[in-house]
């Protein structure tokens, strides 16, 4: 990951974002439900129509299952990053003190180097560098997990369920 990618990223925007989508899934499922009861006409309604409707509203409503689930995947994804996320800006705000205070600089690209006015010291800079490469480094490995969080099938058994118990 880059710097400029951690910087980009905003934990409060994923937080307002995981709000709305939590609503937007009960929507979608207050719809779904919506649709369910309304389409029993048993006993008045029947033949073949009837059937065929029946297999329409079952598609539909299966659709809608299913994009509940979608909004509820990235939903809980939101929810497990935004806490993370602001753990990572944290420590980077932390390094960038740091080494403020020992005279070198991180830029927004990542680099280390000398503040104006200061001298290099390289050890000072080597050691910066080091914490901005593990930094980094936990925040691909946050990237990857949220997007493989993401990419599993929509068909596991309880993960709506698991998520936000």
């Amino acid at each position: 990951m880059r710097m400029h990618d951690l910087i980009r990223w905003d934990p409060d925007a994923l937080s307002d974002f995981e709000e709305t989508l939590g609503r937007c899934a009960a929507d979608v499922e207050h719809v779904r439900e919506a649709v369910t009861m309304r389409a029993r006409c048993e006993g008045r309604w029947g033949g073949d129509a009837h059937d065929a409707a029946g297999r329409q509203v079952a598609l539909c409503t299966e659709a809608l299952a299913a994009r509940s689930d979608s909004l509820l995947r990235v939903r809980d994804c939101a929810l497990l990053v935004a806490p993370r996320l602001r753990t990572l800006r944290a420590g980077l705000e932390a390094i960038r003190s740091d080494a403020a205070a020992n005279g070198v600089e991180v830029a927004d690209d990542g680099t280390v180097r000398p503040a104006p006015g200061a001298s290099p010291v390289t050890a000072v800079r080597a050691g910066v560098q080091g914490r901005v490469a593990a930094l980094l480094a936990h925040a691909a490995e946050l990237d990857r997990e949220a997007a493989q969080m993401l990419s599993r099938e929509l068909d596991e058994p309880g993960r709506a369920e698991n998520a936000t118990s």
